[in-house]
């Protein structure tokens, strides 16, 4: 059996829960802004990763090697902003 209560208080946490924030600029990541999620689960303001990706060999935060077709996506998104 479901109480009311209940439902409110697990609606409440949900709610509470914070919106990621970018690993190299630790500002928060809008819904509105272009973000990217690494293979190991970082997520990054899409902007930030293009500015570090010459010289990007592991992500800032966990520092987990940047996998092969994380590089490639980023690589053709760099160009296409182009």
């Amino acid at each position: 059996m479901c109480f009311p209560l209940t439902e409110c208080l697990v609606v409440s946490q949900i709610s509470q829960i914070p919106e990621p924030s970018c690993g190299i600029c630790d500002l928060t990541i809008a819904p509105d802004v272009e973000s990217y999620e690494l293979d190991c689960g970082c997520t990054y303001h899409l902007c930030c990763l293009m500015d570090d990706l010459e010289v990007l060999v592991e992500c800032p935060q966990c520092k987990e090697e940047i996998i092969k077709s994380d590089a490639l996506v980023l690589m053709i998104l760099h160009q296409l902003q182009a």
